[in-house]
């Protein structure tokens, strides 16, 4: 099968927040895996493809310092869980490196980490 990502995906387990508005208090969210691009995470509640949300992630930066950053984002693709019990769902970022550069910063930090050239 052909890989079809445009990045790499790293995985993480980082709880997150997930909202139809920015100002919204939104629902638990668990990231499974995140990229440049976006995420695979797992919620409670149900959404439809091409939704727009509001992704709540605080991130932890360089500094040692906490970073709460609301990602813009649509929902991509959504499958049930085997139990049942909840979604994954794709969440692919409106423009991260420009709007958000803390988060993207760290992403990157994350590659050279993993993934040293």
């Amino acid at each position: 099968m052909e890989e079809r990502r445009r990045q790499k995906r790293y995985p993480v387990s980082i709880n997150a927040k997930i909202s139809l508005g920015e100002d919204q208090e939104g629902h638990d969210l668990s990231i499974k895996d995140i990229s440049r691009v976006g995420i695979k995470c797992i919620s409670q509640q149900a959404y439809e493809m091409g939704q727009e949300v509001f992704i709540k992630i605080e991130v932890a930066t360089p500094e040692n310092e906490v970073s709460n950053d609301s990602v813009q984002g649509s929902i991509a693709w959504v499958a049930k869980l085997e139990t049942g019990e909840g979604y994954f769902l794709g969440v692919e970022f409106f423009e991260l490196e420009q709007q958000h550069n803390k988060l993207f910063e760290n992403i990157k930090i994350l590659e050279d980490v993993l993934f040293p050239i």
